[in-house]
């Protein structure tokens, strides 16, 4: 095998790593940054906001309640479009050490700049998950039960 042929056959295998982190990235980090906390919702311990605030008269929400789960929640996404902000951008530099004409990539600059595109991620999952608990900390535990009565969880505070 000729190196034009090694080369092309490298850019086949890693042009869909490539695309996936320039095209389709936003909706992969947003699954990514649900993945532990969709578990922990669906035992029924953790609610997510639009869960809670659907209909505040089916938990009895008072106004107080509602209103910090609000100002929690706008907390969140503001830090969050922030944070993606910056993973994208960690992964376009990722992605353009992989466009690069070189046929050898620098092992060691794709590891670092995978590290930050994994540290970018873990920033946002941490906040989602800060946000969840702080939500289950407004929620009385009767709110709660009724949660995971809603939710199909049966789980029990």
């Amino acid at each position: 095998m000729n190196r034009r042929t090694l080369v092309a056959a490298t850019w086949l295998l890693l042009l869909p790593v490539a695309l996936a982190a320039q095209e389709g990235r936003q909706a992969q980090e947003e699954r990514q940054a649900r993945e532990f906390t969709l578990q922990a919702m669906l035992s029924g311990h953790l609610f997510p906001p639009e869960v809670v605030l659907r209909d505040p008269r089916i938990l009895d929400l008072t106004d107080e309640q509602a209103k910090r789960i609000q100002e929690m929640t706008q907390a969140f996404q503001a830090e969050s479009e922030q944070i993606l902000r910056e993973l994208r951008a960690r992964n376009e530099r990722l992605a353009g050490l992989f466009a690069e004409e070189s046929a050898d990539l620098d092992l060691e600059a794709v590891m670092a700049r995978f590290e930050q595109v994994l540290e970018a991620e873990s920033r946002i999952k941490r906040g989602h998950l800060r946000l969840l608990v702080e939500i289950r900390g407004v929620l009385t535990p009767h709110q709660r039960l009724i949660l995971s009565a809603v939710m199909g969880s049966g789980a029990k505070d």
